[in-house]
């Protein structure tokens, strides 16, 4: 009977995510984490606090993340599972929160142990891509461009190969587009935001937060060429769909939220 609410809680929350609404989660993966709780399914109990943790990063609730990814990571060495996949996301899960918190020694730290367990074990999945990107973006805070540059690279090397990881590859065109942005490649910027874009507009359209991070590098194109009005609009759409996934609290909020107080700047100046 308790698994039953476990699992109808869950698809609750999947039905959410699916929308684009990390916030309204949380309810769901509370309530569901409590009952794994209950009955002493450790299994069950780390599965839904590797989402939990993930969801608490994306809408700012970083302080109760990290107890969460933490608590994962433990429970898993707790029951000897450092060479296989979940333990290596695990860490991956909690490295990029240490990034988003600007720990970054920390963070690349925990990061190359998950890269490590995972060529160790030789998997190179849809999590191993994950690794990558949130690596690369490490990189870039610590302006170490060429070595993001070439980690993305090889990353769409390998999801060019199968539609399955057609998000992964989103995001890796866009995370490319911020790296030559931070370059001052205008060209090759918009050049992989097309890219993005292309991919993204069909299959990706009802994603909210792949939606919102492409129009903020429209954003920030259009800023650097001074076209300021269409920068303005970009940046207020990237924060209706952020404000309707992650809620006006989360990190990437904030970011975009700064982007356009800049330009309205620009714009009274």
């Amino acid at each position: 009977m308790i698994n039953d609410r476990i699992q109808s809680k869950l698809h609750e929350a999947h039905s959410l995510w699916r929308e684009g609404k990390e916030e309204a989660m949380l309810s769901p993966l509370e309530e569901a984490l409590q009952l794994a709780r209950q009955v002493g399914n450790t299994s069950k109990t780390i599965e839904i606090l590797s989402e939990y943790g993930g969801a608490l990063r994306v809408t700012g609730n970083l302080q109760e993340a990290e107890k969460a990814l933490t608590e994962v990571v433990k429970l898993l060495e707790q029951i000897h599972a450092e060479k296989h996949p979940p333990y290596g996301t695990a860490l991956v899960n909690l490295a990029n929160l240490y990034r988003v918190q600007k720990r970054h020694k920390l963070a690349l730290y925990i990061f190359k142990r998950a890269k490590y367990v995972f060529e160790d074990i030789h998997c190179f999945d849809y999590n191993y891509t994950s690794l990558c990107n949130n690596l690369a973006l490490l990189y870039q805070s610590l302006g170490e461009d060429t070595e993001a540059i070439q980690l993305l690279k090889e990353t769409i090397t390998y999801l060019q190969a199968d539609e399955k990881y057609l998000l992964p590859l989103v995001t890796s065109y866009n995370n490319l587009t911020s790296l030559y942005l931070n370059q001052g490649d205008l060209s090759l910027a918009q050049s992989y935001l097309d890219q993005a874009k292309d991919l993204a507009r069909d299959k990706l359209k009802h994603n909210a937060p792949i939606q919102a991070a492409i129009l903020n590098n429209q954003g920030l194109i259009h800023q650097k060429n001074k076209n300021y009005e269409a920068s303005k609009t970009s940046f207020q759409t990237s924060l209706k769909f952020l404000a309707q996934s992650y809620g006006e609290n989360s990190p990437d909020y904030q970011s975009v939220k700064s982007n356009l107080e800049i330009v309205r700047g620009a714009l009274h100046d």
